[in-house]
């Protein structure tokens, strides 16, 4: 291995880590560098998903509301100008 006079700095200004992939993938075996604030946790992946999808769900629940509320004021303004009549 390569001795390196300076040290790799990770966004965070903290010397990284070196690590190794671990994947039976074409990179297995290979170091790189990583941030140490930064571990990879595959049930994180999971999680972030999951909450991910649950966040589109209440985006699309909060639309729905907002055109229902604005339903709501329509017809309560259609009934204050009838009471006008």
């Amino acid at each position: 291995m390569i001795e390196r006079k300076k040290k790799t700095i990770c966004g965070h200004g903290v010397p990284a880590i070196v690590s190794t992939v671990k994947k039976n993938n074409d990179n297995h075996g290979r170091r790189f560098y990583g941030c140490p604030y930064w571990q990879y946790e595959p049930r994180a992946n999971y999680v972030i998903r999951g909450l991910v999808s649950a966040n589109e769900g209440l985006e699309k629940e909060v639309a729905k509301l907002k055109k229902r509320a604005e339903e709501i004021n329509e017809a309560e303004k259609k009934i204050e100008e009838l009471r006008w009549i």
